[in-house]
């Protein structure tokens, strides 16, 4: 499982996963236990990733959402839903193959959908909603989630 460290929270970077499966978690990790007292949930933050097939594959996504509860003063939703992540083709250098991933959709009850599955062997996803490993998921208005990719 890959998640982000609080203080690459603003990195723009891209981040080449060396695997074509696995989890991606929207849980940042503090590097101090300094930095868990004054670190905050950020949003839109973190590096965006990188995530390759062999050629001729394709990658399918899942999500994982264990934010059920409605949140309606998130700062990422979109009218009906909670920006979680966005999904881009490699190959697309318009944006035009991009997957909004939503969750914490109110009524649902399914933990566990697939999203999307790749056109080509490559894709980059870039999470919205970082939450601090450190808070309390009980009293947090941060949805917590899963990405699970496999190429």
């Amino acid at each position: 499982m890959v998640s982000a460290d609080l203080l690459s929270c603003r990195s723009s970077k891209l981040v080449k996963l060396l695997s074509s499966t696995g989890y991606l978690s929207n849980i940042a990790s503090s590097s101090s236990s300094s930095s868990s007292s004054s670190a905050a949930e950020c949003v839109d933050g973190g590096p965006e990733w990188l995530i390759e097939a062999s050629p001729g594959q394709r990658i399918n996504i899942t999500l994982w959402d264990f934010g059920h509860r409605f949140q309606k003063d998130s700062p990422t939703r979109l009218s009906s839903c909670i920006k979680y992540a966005t999904v881009t083709e490699v190959s697309s250098s318009n944006g035009e193959d991009e997957k909004i991933v939503c969750g914490a959709q109110h009524g649902t009850a399914d933990r566990l959908s697939h999203v999307y599955t790749s056109h080509g062997n490559a894709l980059r996803i870039r999470l919205h909603v970082i939450a601090n490993q450190n808070s309390d998921s009980a009293s947090s208005s941060t949805p917590r989630f899963l990405i699970h990719y496999h190429g």
